[in-house]
């Protein structure tokens, strides 16, 4: 079953509900509403599935090394939300220690779970982490794992935000994303989520559809269609994942380094169940589209808030109406959290379309600096520790100290932390040190004292050179596995 078929079995149909104001045309009549429902989310569902998860080189030798415990066998309905409860497999967030953003900076201990973030806040904080922002007015920021208190989904426009540390669960949004206008030293702040959904990442375990966690780091967006491909369910006005950055000729490549996980539901570095993968997944920004009032907003199967294989989504989604056809489509209209997220980092609030699918704003570039809650509140009250110690280097970091990293990992040395050196850190990691693998490293003196790698590794460190900046069989920005990716609503 591929990924088409999967996603027939993974709808909720709401009958009336779905209808949104502002209508083309009237609805069909109410027998009829149930059917045309249907329909669509299954056709949305469908368009929106993983375009970039296949057998790689990486996963093929992870089902190859070690015996194979696949989920095929776990549960009654191919969606994780219909099966029921005492079938489905435990989806569970790992300890710091394991997770893959977090592990590397256990020894500064936890940091305060209340914390502010501010224009200095966030300047501190690329600037430890060698992140090149160059003269960007306005930085899409992500922060895993934090919320706004007392429940509030928008900061609005803040000098100083305040924010605690969370714990996501891929169930509900539990991270923060918005922007820094470092033009006039603000910053806005909205609830969602940078991990991917459950019913995602169980596709992925029984290798039916794609799903990864993308790492902490910086990152190129530019705005653009989500997905690529869609006929009838474009979120136009989305942010597009166009690598780690931009050369003179446009985004330098489509193929980031990302984690899967294959037989069970928690990305955890340390268990044996989880695969880093070089890939082209397409992590777009763009609207949750679920978990909202069901006048409004789709509503998936059982409890589904929100819809990512690894994209990074904002609760909403856009307006609903009835085609010619007697068919439901979405229109140019944002609604919800997406759209005032969209008004936030300066996109026109109605996006104007000047051709089928394309906007006025399509090819505006920013960078996305996403980081943890635990960063946040490192740089909001630094002590003795993280002051000496506080200066990561992760994918998107440049720079001399990331060129003294690729030396230790045997890495071809030019200074940009690209998919090929996170490949060659987390073979390093595992292979000579025994530490947790992830590409995000704090400790670089731990690496400098890594043992030279024998004739097998020098091998294997030369091929993930030859791949870090742009390879010439890489996937285009505009193919379905960059543009539409493992992608969702």
């Amino acid at each position: 079953m591929r990924r088409r078929e999967f996603l027939l079995g993974s709808i909720s149909v709401l009958p009336l509900g779905l209808l949104a104001t502002g209508c083309a045309t009237a609805p069909p009549a109410a027998e009829n509403v149930g059917a045309v429902d249907d329909d669509f989310l299954r056709e949305l569902m469908a368009e929106e599935a993983d375009g970039a998860f296949e057998m790689t080189e990486q996963v093929q030798r992870t089902l190859t090394t070690r015996e194979w415990k696949s989920l095929n066998t776990v549960g009654s309905q191919w969606n994780w939300w219909e099966t029921p409860k005492d079938e489905r497999p435990a989806v569970s967030w790992p300890e710091a220690a394991l997770a893959p953003d977090y592990a590397p900076f256990i020894s500064l201990g936890p940091p305060p779970e209340q914390f502010s973030v501010s224009h200095d806040t966030l300047a501190w904080l690329a600037e430890r982490n060698h992140f090149d922002l160059g003269d960007d007015e306005m930085v899409v920021i992500g922060l895993r794992g934090a919320r706004l208190p007392d429940g509030a989904t928008d900061s609005g426009w803040q000098d100083v935000v305040e924010a605690e540390l969370e714990v996501p669960n891929h169930i509900d949004p539990r991270c923060l994303i918005g922007a820094w206008d470092r033009a006039g030293k603000r910053v806005r702040l909205f609830h969602g989520s940078t991990v991917p959904e459950v019913s995602y990442m169980w596709a992925q375990c029984r290798l039916d559809s794609g799903a990864n966690l993308m790492p902490t780091g910086l990152y190129a967006y530019e705005v653009g269609v989500h997905p690529n491909d869609s006929k009838r369910t474009p979120q136009i006005g989305a942010l597009r994942l166009a690598g780690y950055g931009f050369n003179a000729d446009g985004p330098a490549s489509p193929v980031i380094y990302t984690l899967r996980t294959l037989d069970n539901l928690t990305y955890s570095v340390g268990d044996g169940a989880e695969v880093w993968d070089r890939c082209a997944p397409g992590n777009n920004i763009h609207a949750a589209i679920f978990g909202g009032p069901s006048d409004k907003y789709l509503v998936g199967a059982g409890g589904q808030n929100y819809s990512s294989a690894g994209c990074q989504t904002i609760p909403g989604g856009y307006e609903l109406y009835w085609g010619d056809d007697g068919k439901r489509w979405y229109s140019k209209e944002p609604i919800g959290t997406w759209r005032d997220f969209r008004e936030a980092i300066g996109l026109a609030v109605s996006p104007v379309v000047v051709k089928r699918r394309a906007c006025s704003d399509d090819g505006k570039r920013f960078r996305y600096m996403l980081l943890t809650g635990w960063d946040a509140s490192f740089a909001s009250a630094p002590d003795e520790k993280v002051l000496e110690a506080y200066f990561p280097l992760r994918p998107g970091s440049s720079g001399p100290d990331v060129e003294k990293l690729q030396k230790a990992a045997y890495s071809k040395p030019d200074g940009w932390f690209g998919a090929g050196t996170a490949d060659a850190v987390v073979y390093l990691k595992k292979t000579d040190l025994g530490i947790a693998e992830t590409p995000v490293t704090l400790n670089l003196a731990a690496l400098d004292k890594a043992p030279p790698p024998d004739e097998v590794e020098e091998s294997e460190a030369e091929e993930r050179e030859t791949s870090e900046r742009i390879p010439a069989e890489e996937p285009d920005i505009s193919s379905d596995a960059a543009a539409e990716g493992e992608h969702e609503t």
